[in-house]
């Protein structure tokens, strides 16, 4: 904090949240393996990260199962094969 003439100033830094995506959800060996991009730069993602190693935005994974619309899309077209 800076003192101006016995007024606080503060300085805010503005952080980009975003919630990451599901992009595709495979088994193996009996253990469900889950991808996830970051929804700002569309990098993959770990669950172990707090924020995109690539472009810094802070990740939200209290959501983190719910799918993508692009995931959703796909399914629908591979469940036309079935």
């Amino acid at each position: 904090m800076d003192h101006e003439g016995g007024i606080i100033v503060r300085k805010l830094k503005l952080v980009k949240v975003g919630r990451p995506e599901l992009v595709s959800c495979m088994m193996h060996d009996g253990t469900q393996m889950r991808d996830y991009q970051c929804p700002e730069c569309q990098h993959g993602i770990i669950e172990e990260y707090k924020n995109c190693p690539y472009c810094g935005t802070e990740l939200d994974w209290k959501n983190k199962d719910e799918r993508s619309k692009e995931f959703e899309r796909v399914l629908n077209i591979l469940s036309k094969y079935e």
